[in-house]
């Protein structure tokens, strides 16, 4: 994991469900490609501005990717990555 750095998310589908986000898209880490779906909160902000919060689950072995170790204890093979993302909304 540590070799791998960086993880890149395209969606492909997102649905508004009042205050959710129902969004399907493809994941790539380690060289692969992997369809998910998740779910994600839709915050109103001050002045036009909005939040999306969020979190993916991926399973290190799903991706091929060997789990490194830390002092002799190997890396759980869940990673949750957590997402913030704010932007202003077109009027």
């Amino acid at each position: 994991a540590f070799d791998f750095p960086n993880i890149k998310f395209q969606s492909t589908s997102i649905v508004v469900k009042e205050n959710t986000l129902e969004i399907e898209g493809r994941i790539e880490f380690a060289g692969k490609e992997k369809e998910i779906k998740t779910d994600a909160k839709l915050i109103s902000l001050d002045n036009n501005l909005f939040a999306i919060e969020g979190e993916l689950n991926i399973l290190l072995s799903e991706f091929e990717v060997e789990r490194p170790s830390l002092l002799f204890v190997e890396i759980e093979d869940l990673v949750k990555i957590k997402y913030s993302i704010k932007g202003v909304q077109n009027e």
